[in-house]
């Protein structure tokens, strides 16, 4: 009975669909042709006193390819399908039984969504049964270090939906980095010593005001500008020769209070 049941709703669904990646859409992609080949993905549930496991076989078909073959080499499939997935039923004590086969027509013409760093194919109104079903693969451009990763992000009898991470799912433009990480941009030198810059340059100006402040209280009552200049220059060398010992002094103000922390006596 079961087997009858199965024939029938197998023939009901030999349908066929083709995601030829030497379509015009993949030409920003050079390396895609790598993944050339059936990708599975499985999801498995418990259902006591059964379990459930739904498979999903995609077919990427590279025609310029001679290892790569249109056909579906996978049972309870049909030959032709790209796209199929199959929900089994296991029993104890008991064989795997195929109660679902999902596939799609190649008389579908696909759709392509391009983003800036994926491409997604759509292929849309497979009937099965009384319903229709659509599809979705996002082929998603991954890290050098990313392994070819066939992912089923969810599937409620009306979408099914994947995303295909690859380093191999690039743009000619986009390749990922080695290191297999986003490279961080080179901070800005300018920006990271902008505070050192501005205190050097506020000492320096209060420095300035400080000994021409001092060289204009001596010469004040003088009121002669060649003494001003004379008592001016001579600040400047007595601030600089104490220049030394004020940054020594700060310095070790600085220093010594970094060593303060041990382990006290009891």
């Amino acid at each position: 009975m079961f087997k009858q049941i199965y024939t029938v709703l197998f023939l009901l669904v030999r349908l066929t669909a083709a995601i030829d990646i030497s379509d015009s859409h993949f030409a920003e992609y050079p390396d895609i042709k790598q993944l050339a080949g059936v990708h599975q993905v499985d999801k498995t549930e418990e259902t006591p006193p059964s379990t459930k496991k739904l498979s999903w076989y995609v077919n990427i078909y590279d025609p310029s390819s001679k290892d790569s073959k249109n056909d579906l080499d996978v049972p309870e499939c049909s030959k032709d399908s790209q796209v199929c997935g199959l929900t089994q039923i296991t029993l104890p004590d008991r064989d795997p039984l195929v109660t679902e086969v999902f596939a799609f027509s190649n008389k579908l013409n696909p759709q392509f969504e391009d983003n800036s760093s994926s491409i997604t194919v759509k292929l849309q109104g497979a009937n099965w049964g009384a319903l229709s079903l659509d599809t979705e693969i996002e082929f998603i451009c991954g890290t050098e270090d990313t392994k070819d990763n066939l992912k089923l992000v969810s599937f409620d009898y009306s979408t099914a939906k994947f995303t295909f991470e690859s380093k191999y799912a690039c743009k000619s433009s986009q390749q990922p980095p080695k290191d297999g990480k986003e490279k961080s941009p080179k901070s800005d030198d300018s920006n990271s010593w902008g505070f050192f810059t501005w205190l050097f340059i506020l000492l320096v100006i209060m420095m300035a005001t400080y000994i021409i402040a001092q060289a204009w209280i001596n010469t004040n009552r003088m009121g002669s500008s060649h003494e001003f200049l004379n008592e001016l220059i001579e600040s400047i060398i007595e601030t600089l020769s104490k220049l030394p010992e004020f940054l020594r002094e700060i310095g070790s103000k600085l220093f010594s209070s970094g060593n303060r922390g041990g382990y006290s006596a009891v």
